[in-house]
């Protein structure tokens, strides 16, 4: 299936404003990095919804690639997407942090290897980066993905996803007060609209998938509610809710524009390369921003800084990818698909 360059720029965009949420918002908010920065809190006070828009991006991603290999596939393309950068950002982060991270930024050596396996979530160990968090909520998505690859059921997608769908939503009320953590209910709606997002633009729209959008959007607005109360208790903030509705409204608007190739003329293969540095800049921009913050201000400016900071993070990603992404892809794509060749020869009875 050809690419599509405008999920590139979404990632990225997505990206960049998480950035800023932590750096203009959540940092000073929480005292964190220490460093005020109130010509961009406004803004940045909303960027948190960028993860949505990232899980979303997944949804579509995700289903694309599974839709287009086996199982094997599927976890082999999955380990070379995440392992090599995050192994390094992971690292460069373990080692910020003890050599600068002072007693506001700790982490042991034990929590750290917990955390190069991505599992730290299903121990209830605490991640070393703020943001890991939705690598966890990701995994959790990949391996429902798996599942139904596995079991070879890809082709019922869209019942999966309705059937998915209904429990997330009823989190939304007093009806049911427990659903399993492992279909994701806070992150539901946005997985869905991203997978439904795919099937509109693979198979074009009918009436169930307009629906299910429309349900999407409408557990999407609810789950942001819930956030955005939690988040304005934590911070002694004030959200918006309309604010909250318009951004996610755009979010499904461009994808709706996306998935019905209504925007085809709207697209750069530069994107690429922007899409490339989303992963490493967002498992790396976290904890050593902040401590990049800590150490630095008041002594320099706060607009050097900052946007300094910035630079460096985008620096660092661009390092990452081309130096360690692009460069262990293949042969750890070889290697794997070697191993998975191995163990299911291995696994399979001979024939006397």
């Amino acid at each position: 299936m050809q690419r599509l360059y405008k999920i590139d720029l979404l990632r990225f965009l997505a990206a960049f404003f998480v950035v800023l949420f932590y750096y203009a918002f959540r940092a000073p908010g929480q005292g964190m990095g220490l460093m005020p920065y109130p010509a961009l809190l406004p803004m940045a006070q909303y960027g948190y919804l960028s993860v949505h828009l990232f899980f979303m991006i997944s949804g579509l991603v995700i289903l694309m690639t599974a839709s287009n290999g086996s199982a094997r596939h599927f976890v082999i393309s999955r380990i070379i997407r995440l392992y090599p950068a995050f192994i390094v950002c992971c690292t460069l982060t373990f080692l910020v942090i003890i050599g600068f991270g002072g007693e506001l930024y700790q982490a042991s050596l034990k929590q750290y290897l917990i955390n190069l396996t991505m599992l730290g979530g299903f121990f209830n160990i605490k991640e070393i980066d703020g943001v890991y968090w939705t690598l966890y909520v990701e995994i959790k998505f990949y391996l429902l993905v798996f599942l139904i690859v596995l079991a070879g059921q890809i082709d019922k997608s869209k019942i999966l996803l309705g059937l998915w769908l209904i429990p997330a939503l009823l989190t939304t009320t007093p009806l049911i007060r427990y659903i399993p953590a492992f279909i994701i209910p806070d992150s539901a709606p946005f997985f869905i609209a991203g997978a439904l997002f795919f099937l509109l633009y693979k198979e074009g729209p009918c009436p169930y998938k307009l629906f299910m959008l429309f349900a999407s959007f409408a557990g999407s607005l609810l789950t942001a509610a819930l956030k955005a109360e939690g988040k304005a208790w934590h911070h002694r903030i004030t959200f918006d809710f309309s604010v909250i509705s318009l951004v996610l409204g755009v979010f499904f608007i461009v994808f709706f524009l996306l998935a019905s190739r209504l925007s085809a003329h709207f697209s750069s293969p530069c994107w690429n390369y922007l899409g490339t540095l989303t992963y490493p800049l967002y498992s790396i921009h976290h904890t050593v921003g902040f401590i990049i913050f800590m150490r630095l201000y008041p002594g320099v400016n706060p607009h050097l800084l900052m946007w300094g900071t910035v630079a460096l993070m985008l620096v660092i990603a661009h390092l990452v990818h081309t130096k360690v992404e692009r460069i262990c892809a293949r042969p750890l794509k070889n290697k794997l698909e070697k191993l998975f060749l191995v163990r299911s020869s291995v696994s399979q009875p001979s024939i006397q």
